[in-house]
């Protein structure tokens, strides 16, 4: 917005506007990712295929620091079909409340089934999980490292992959989180949260971060998104 100082300057602000606009839009494809981004199932296989440890996947689409629920199962309904070599993978976490209630009552130790997925659509389908109920803890707000505590979290061990099933839509945005929830992060190869641009207490030990760009209700593909009302042409929807 140019704003003239009074009436006499209101051409000039409208061609500085014009320079300026001109100017941004001339940049356009600057404005990029700063970190490598995939589409879910190549993120995955890249990740299964590293010798890097830890490899953070973050499921931007359903990123819960940017206002969304935490109730997609897309990567883990991937992960399932997938051979994932020796690699020790951690999902964290997954919103089901009525899954999570289910496995809150049983004792840590014991073999569990347990369908997650709330089915609000085919991104959160259930996806049936045959494991060992590995631990309980504390899921903490995105924004703590500490003690504030905003829900509760279950962690099924289906072989190498587990599970956390949460009763709030929170992200494990540090260490501390993991903690809490009953996990040592050392053990995992690779770790997927539910983030955008992973947070920094977790940047500080990755040795590969992937962005999957995953549906959702923080979807970042904007050429995907539902428009009613644009004027066109508009870039990036018109090249």
């Amino acid at each position: 917005m140019i704003i003239p100082q009074s009436e006499e300057y209101q051409e000039l602000a409208e061609d500085i506007a014009v320079e300026f606009a001109d100017y941004v839009y001339s940049l356009r494809n600057e404005f990029i990712f700063h970190q490598l981004t995939l589409d879910p199932e190549e993120a995955l296989d890249r990740a299964i295929r590293e010798d890097k440890k830890p490899i953070f996947i973050t499921d931007s689409g359903d990123n819960t620091t940017g206002g969304a629920p935490g109730i997609t199962t897309l990567l883990l309904q991937m992960l399932m079909k997938k051979d994932i070599k020796d690699k020790k993978i951690a999902v964290a976490a997954i919103l089901d409340k009525g899954a999570h209630d289910k496995l809150l009552k049983q004792e840590i130790g014991k073999k569990v089934t347990v369908e997650v997925g709330v089915n609000y659509n085919e991104d959160s389908a259930p996806v049936k999980l045959e494991g060992i109920l590995k631990a309980k803890g504390d899921l903490l707000g995105y924004y703590s490292a500490k003690e504030d505590i905003a829900g509760s979290v279950c962690t099924v061990s289906v072989g190498n992959i587990d599970v956390v099933v949460a009763d709030h839509g929170d992200s494990f945005t540090t260490i501390n989180h993991f903690t809490k929830a009953g996990l040592d992060i050392n053990d995992y190869d690779i770790i997927i949260v539910k983030q955008g641009y992973l947070f920094v207490d977790l940047n500080a030990i990755a040795d590969l971060h992937i962005m999957a760009m995953t549906p959702g209700a923080c979807n970042l593909i904007v050429e995907e998104m539902e428009f009613n009302n644009l004027i066109r042409p508009m870039y990036p929807l018109d090249k």
